[in-house]
């Protein structure tokens, strides 16, 4: 019959006497309540625990978790073989016996329990000896999951390796001391090593040694300790010929026992810095391109602001680069003219047709200036819209148009002129012969007047009476007067009309100023709308001076437009309290004459006195003048003469223009 234990539970055949039934005879080494207690504990032990005979390799005792991992029940009957359900895992199979285990040995091994999951465990085996039989202690810890967490670890570790390996930058471990620690082959082939061992062996506890400025290596330090990381760190290092290159470093600084450890990453630059180098340098160029362009260029975004300005447009804005920048057209032109910009503005970013207008533009000096500008769209990679013009200012242009229409009409008036004048003259001289020949014929000491008249019945004293009664005579005299006058009007335009020839002659300044106020007398402009008959002319002349070397006419020229210009100023603006006044005054120099035309007008603030020779400078309203009367006038005293010609003004104090002709011009 076979053996049973006192709990009821059978044992296989051959299987030794319980534990619990010592020998006959003998007294029993542990209490029933021992036996529960050792029991009750391995019951709660979390790794599964066997008792195995270890000839047969048959399961003889376990614990509870040994039961739950088997599927089996303390009351089963079915007695199971350890080995029966496991896999080794190991090179050489466990046998169907366990004496050939070594002791202490621990395997591997993977279980499908009863809900077919399959586990890992480390079966740990130790044997034991119990009157003359082995036994085989078996304790299973489940390594299911520390198995997948090490798996998980290796795969990651093999990635990160080749991440490390195969990353295309340079990945790096150093102390802050210099040593170096690691390196993955991408950093060493960037400072030109063949391999890692090399690099290691060449840079070993001398990190600083790569860098060109060591200076760089304390600056990076200082920055790392200060906040604790670096980005963007640019420095240049040495490779291992010798050559230097670029990097960009990103980097943490942690601690390691007591040591400073860097960590980080760098990026070959050079290529970029080189593209950044010549991107620099191109843009140099083409703004040393843009702002040798004598015309104005600017780009603006799609909010009107300015992005780009030439040196030619700041000259005209009169303002510098900085203040342009950023700014739109509202900062700088009044109301009307942004609107104007604007619109065109808009319609180019909108349609993208390219635009040329004329328009107008207050300048930095505020004065009104037209332009015509060329505008064009620009669309960038990212699809940002911008407006690209050129503007070529052609004020001066039209004046200048403007001044050879009027010139041209000069022109023709003046032959329509001279036409006259030589018409005029025919009848005039008739005017002038028949009034002579009348007073001739009233003559009483030529004996044909008396002859006549004595053949009439009368004597010439008779009609003389008569004609003096009747203010014949006087009449004549009257006809006579103004037909030379208007002689010499015609005489005097002929020769201002005629082109001035090179041809000099000595003048006497002081009758050539005369000849200038009786043309400017006779000026039809002046009369009609300056009343130069009622402006008080004050001459002041020197007496002796010596004759000058002049163009006559071209010096009457000069000192008409003086004259029109000091009426027209008085006529703007008359003076308060004394008459509209001109002086002329003369003056003997060391070296030849002065001339002063001065007048009692407004006067001149600093800021126009400065540009009254410039051409085209004018502050009379549009239509009233050229601006060329003053440049003209400095180019005949100067250019011409060998002189020179200023001025002397202030506000309220009238204007006073200076004059001072050489008697001899020297070549």
């Amino acid at each position: 019959m076979a053996k049973t234990k006192k709990d009821g539970r059978q044992l296989p055949p051959g299987a030794p006497p319980s534990p619990d039934a010592p020998p006959a005879g003998a007294r029993a080494p542990y209490s029933r309540d021992e036996l529960a207690l050792y029991h009750a504990l391995l019951d709660r032990a979390q790794d599964p625990i066997f008792l195995v005979d270890t000839h047969s390799g048959v399961l003889l005792e376990a614990n509870q978790a040994a039961f739950d991992l088997l599927g089996l029940s303390k009351v089963d009957q079915a007695w199971k073989s350890l080995l029966e359900g496991f896999s080794v895992v190991r090179q050489a199979p466990l046998p169907g016996a366990l004496d050939d285990v070594p002791e202490g040995e621990t395997h591997e091994v993977v279980y499908a329990g009863p809900s077919g999951t399959q586990r890992v465990f480390e079966l740990t085996l130790s044997a034991m000896r119990i009157d003359g039989n082995r036994y085989t202690v078996g304790v299973a810890r489940d390594v299911t999951e520390r198995k997948k967490t090490e798996s998980a670890l290796r795969q990651g570790e093999q990635r990160l390796r080749t991440l490390f390996e195969t990353a295309p930058v340079g990945i790096f471990t150093t102390t802050t001391s210099g040593r170096h620690l690691f390196s993955n082959v991408a950093n060493a082939a960037m400072h030109g090593y063949a391999s890692l061992e090399e690099f290691q062996q060449a840079v070993g506890e001398e990190v600083r040694s790569l860098y060109v400025d060591p200076d760089e290596r304390e600056a990076f330090l200082l920055r790392l300790r200060q906040d604790g990381e670096v980005r963007n760190f640019e420095s240049r290092h040495r490779k291992k010929d010798g050559s230097g290159f670029y990097i960009v470093i990103w980097a943490k600084l942690r601690q390691d026992r007591g040591e400073e450890i860097i960590e980080g990453f760098c990026i070959d630059i050079t290529e970029r810095k080189k593209a950044e180098q010549e991107m620099r340098e191109a843009k140099e160029h083409l703004n040393s391109i843009v702002n040798a362009i004598g015309d104005p260029i600017f780009v603006k975004d799609e909010r009107h602001r300015f992005t780009l300005v030439n040196d030619a447009l700041c000259a005209l804005m009169g303002r510098p680069r900085e203040e342009i920048l950023g700014r739109t057209d509202t900062d700088f032109f009044p109301a009307d003219q942004v609107a104007a910009f604007w619109k065109a503005d808009d319609m180019l970013l909108a349609t993208g047709l390219e635009n040329v207008n004329e328009e107008s533009l207050t300048d930095g000096h505020g004065e009104l200036r037209t332009i015509v500008t060329k505008k064009t769209r620009h669309v960038d990679a990212a699809g940002n819209k911008s407006v690209v013009g050129v503007i070529r200012d052609v004020t001066e242009r039209m004046r200048l148009q403007e001044m050879m229409i009027q010139s041209e009409k000069m022109a023709s008036l003046g032959g329509l002129a001279a036409g006259m004048a030589h018409e005029i003259n025919n009848p005039l001289s008739s005017i002038l012969q028949a009034a002579q020949v009348c007073l001739m014929q009233l003559d009483p000491a030529l004996p044909a007047n008396q002859e006549g008249a004595a053949a009439c019945g009368c004597s010439v004293d008779a009609v003389r009476c008569y004609l003096e009664r009747r203010r014949v005579l006087k009449f004549l005299a009257g006809i006579q007067e103004a037909g030379k006058r208007a002689a010499g009007i015609v005489s005097s335009m002929l020769e201002f009309s005629r082109k001035s020839e090179s041809r000099r002659a000595p003048a006497d300044i002081n009758a050539v100023l005369d000849r200038s106020v009786e043309l400017a007398s006779t000026d039809y402009d002046l009369k009609k709308n300056y009343d130069f008959r009622h402006i008080n002319i004050i001459r002041r002349y020197a007496a002796g001076l010596p004759e000058i070397s002049c163009t006559r006419t071209e010096i009457e020229q000069v000192l008409l437009n003086l004259l029109k210009n000091a009426a027209q100023a008085m006529a703007g603006h008359p003076p308060a309290q004394a008459a509209p006044t001109i002086v002329l005054g003369t003056s003997r120099t060391d070296a030849g004459v002065r001339i002063e035309v001065a007048d009692n007008g407004p006067g001149m603030p600093e800021a126009v006195r400065r540009r009254v020779f410039e051409p085209f400078f004018t502050t009379k309203e549009p239509g009233l003048g050229t601006g060329l009367g003053l440049a003209v006038s400095y180019f005949i005293i100067t250019a011409n003469h060998g002189g020179t010609i200023s001025v002397e003004s202030e506000p309220g104090k009238g204007a006073t223009f200076v004059i001072e002709l050489p008697v001899e011009r020297r070549p």
